[in-house]
């Protein structure tokens, strides 16, 4: 985690430390409680939001579809929620994709949202698949495809390759 908060003041923009610094503790209090508090959330979007409107992040300019992108992320991920009854995913995810949509913009945010699900896929698959075959780890036997696994990790580390290498993974820039 240390290394991993290291990189992020290594390559994140100067006007992005302040947002990501609270991903980095969203991420950690969401691996240890599965819960991202409200108030780290709330403060995020804030953040997110003064940035925009102080048009720090001067390497692009906003348009409508970009200010657009919180809220639009917000909805996709609230409907998961309300349609599952919170079982499928929590309403703390909802919040931080509506922080990531309004930092990064549209192109950025989608890619980033598309990222942390392959991300977190693919760490879910390998850690059953891990925990299967290694006779060694037999603390934790019971990963199975209903085990809870946070996500906010992943939607943070989604965010930071959609920053880093400018994913546009499905060519949302096109519309």
């Amino acid at each position: 985690m240390e290394l991993w908060t290291a990189l992020i003041f290594i390559t994140v923009p100067y006007a992005f430390i302040p947002v990501f610094c609270i991903y980095v503790i969203i991420t950690i209090y969401d691996i240890r409680h599965k819960i991202i508090p409200d108030s780290l959330v709330y403060t995020s979007i804030f953040l997110s939001l003064t940035i925009n409107l102080l048009n720090l992040s001067t390497y692009q300019t906003y348009s409508t579809l970009d200010w657009l992108a919180g809220p639009i992320l917000f909805s996709f991920f609230a409907s998961i929620w309300l349609i599952s009854a919170g079982r499928v995913m929590g309403f703390g995810d909802a919040k931080l994709a509506l922080s990531v949509g309004i930092l990064l913009g549209f192109t950025q945010s989608v890619s980033a949202i598309v990222l942390s699900f392959w991300i977190g896929a693919a760490f879910g698959l390998l850690a059953i698949f891990w925990i299967r075959i290694n006779p060694l780890i037999r603390i934790n036997n019971k990963i199975t495809m209903k085990s809870e696994i946070p996500f906010a990790p992943f939607i943070v580390i989604g965010a930071w390759f959609a920053l880093m290498f400018h994913f546009d993974i499905i060519h949302a820039s096109l519309f």
